[in-house]
């Protein structure tokens, strides 16, 4: 299945925040790969009415800055752009707004703290989970070359074909290698089970093409760092995860493990896709 085609939209939400500029540019990037459309957004929340009273502007004034910024993407990247300024929830209207443009990918740039809103932490959590749509989340690390090198975890998740059509997508887009990183558990029979779908994703890497490596790992109580350890060492452009019930791989201990992901130290891109 090819997600996207025929001119998809991709959604970029806005605080006007330098991280978010990063976002609008890895969507830039994208969308000119796909030769899709960019939707820039700003949600009109309390915290932004907040920021207008202060600096003694109206609503408007947001769709200058936006109006600004799709025109310097436009300038710079000769993609389509459009802009749209809403009031309303973030969690909510992110979410709307997908639905309503049929927009197939969101880039978020996340430790915005000097714009509008701050999408940091479990906020930024309830964002990627209020979309149906693959996330993803972007610090300052600039775009480069493009996604050369894609870490993909793989735990007991029951619709990794979900992930795996996204990963030969974005192997397709940019001609990736994909590192398989698999957890070798104790258990036999998980064991076993994990094996025969690494074998599968494999095969199905081979037909595309696809070039390809495995790795595993025993330290199931430590398996994110392990994962961050080995995409360091990888020196990887993005890592595939899926969502389930809100958290970021079933395998993965729960707390702020999915945070430690997304928020890794090394700040590389993470693709969250929700199963189904």
């Amino acid at each position: 299945m090819l997600h996207l085609k025929m001119n998809p939209y991709i959604l970029i939400p806005t605080d006007f925040s330098d991280v978010c500029q990063n976002a609008l540019i890895h969507g830039a990037e994208l969308t000119r790969t796909t030769s899709g459309r960019l939707l820039i957004l700003h949600v009109i929340n309390k915290e932004t009415k907040t920021y207008l009273a202060r600096i003694n502007k109206g609503p408007e004034y947001i769709n200058v800055k936006l109006r600004n910024l799709a025109d310097g993407i436009n300038k710079d990247y000769g993609v389509q752009v459009e802009y749209l300024s809403r009031q309303g929830s973030i969690f909510k209207t992110i979410s709307k707004v997908s639905k309503e443009r049929d927009a197939k990918m969101m880039v978020m740039g996340t430790h915005g703290k000097n714009g509008i809103q701050h999408l940091v932490g479990s906020a930024a959590m309830r964002v990627i989970s209020s979309v149906d749509i693959p996330v993803i989340v972007v610090q300052k690390r600039i775009f480069g070359e493009g996604f050369k090198k894609i870490i993909l975890p793989l735990g007991l998740e029951t619709d990794f074909l979900d992930k795996l059509d996204w990963v030969v997508e974005m192997a397709n887009l940019y001609g990736s290698e994909i590192h398989i990183f698999q957890l070798e558990s104790q258990d036999k029979k998980i064991s076993n089970t994990m094996s025969d779908v690494g074998n599968l994703i494999a095969s199905k890497l081979q037909m595309e093409n696809i070039p390809y490596q495995i790795k595993t790992s025993d330290k199931e109580e430590k398996f994110t760092r392990d994962l961050l350890d080995y995409a360091i060492i990888q020196r990887a452009d993005m890592i595939i995860s899926t969502m389930e019930n809100s958290n970021i791989e079933p395998f993965i201990n729960p707390g702020n493990e999915e945070e430690k992901l997304i928020y890794n130290t090394s700040q590389i891109p993470v693709m969250c896709i929700h199963p189904g």
